[in-house]
């Protein structure tokens, strides 16, 4: 009775369309919306050459691949990040060095416009207009000048996505044998689940005791602060400047 009950609510959602039956897969793409996304990565020609670089890489030296792995980041490091950030440094410290200079302009143009405010009789609001957009105007030339636009400072962010999404999808489809589980995905596989170090000996499966999450987001979080300490010290800094400077 109960059988025969089930059996026909289940064929009135059907026909409803309210029952719908997906397939089961072990595909580690198919979790829900961002699979799109992430099928189209993984699909991609940059991240199939970059596959096909590591397992190259990997039957050229014969290491392990817990071993290449580490090498890969610390020459990805080495070769693009470092330049890249000292790179960032220098640009900062290009746009800080206007500062000074930046700071004399305004007290010049402040005296200009408040002769102007009197002379031509503006009021307030519009002598205050002129003299943000003559700081404006100033602050964009010494930027040409010196080649230090601020957002060319965030050109490691740009870079180090990119490079960390192609990696991370390259190792995942070696992990998951995407997208065909052929002769030579099968042997990539059973080298991942026997190459690992310490207690993630199987570099296949998730880290059992969540130690490499935890130390990624401590490290991650530490730079953070240590970002935001520094931009808090400059802001202090440029408020609590002398009284002699802000006349």
């Amino acid at each position: 009775m109960y059988r025969n009950v089930c059996q026909v609510l289940c064929n009135t959602c059907k026909s409803n369309g309210l029952l719908v039956r997906r397939p089961l897969t072990t595909n580690a793409y198919n979790y829900g919306l961002f699979s799109v996304i992430s099928q189209k990565i993984a699909n991609s020609l940059v991240v199939n050459s970059a596959k096909d670089q590591l397992i190259l890489w990997h039957e050229w030296t014969g290491m392990s691949w817990s071993a290449e792995i580490a090498v890969v980041t610390i020459a990805i490091r080495a070769l693009i990040t470092f330049p890249l950030t000292v790179g960032q440094h220098k640009i900062l410290a290009k746009y800080d060095a206007l500062r000074p200079e930046l700071i004399q302009f305004g007290q010049r143009l402040k005296k200009e416009v408040d002769s102007a405010q009197y002379l031509y009789n503006w009021s307030p609001i519009k002598a205050k207009l002129m003299y943000n957009l003559r700081m404006k105007q100033e602050t964009k030339r010494l930027i040409i000048r010196d080649n230090c636009h601020p957002m060319k400072g965030s050109i490691v962010v740009w870079v180090q996505i990119p490079v960390w999404v192609i990696l991370s999808h390259a190792i995942r489809n070696m992990s998951f044998m995407y997208p065909i589980a052929d002769h030579n995905s099968q042997l990539i596989h059973s080298q991942l689940s026997t190459e690992g170090i310490l207690w993630f000996s199987n570099l296949t499966l998730s880290d059992p005791y969540l130690v490499l999450p935890f130390l990624t987001a401590v490290v991650n979080l530490t730079i953070v602060q240590v970002i935001v300490s520094q931009l808090m010290d400059k802001l202090f800094a440029s408020l609590f400047v002398s009284p002699k400077r802000r006349q």
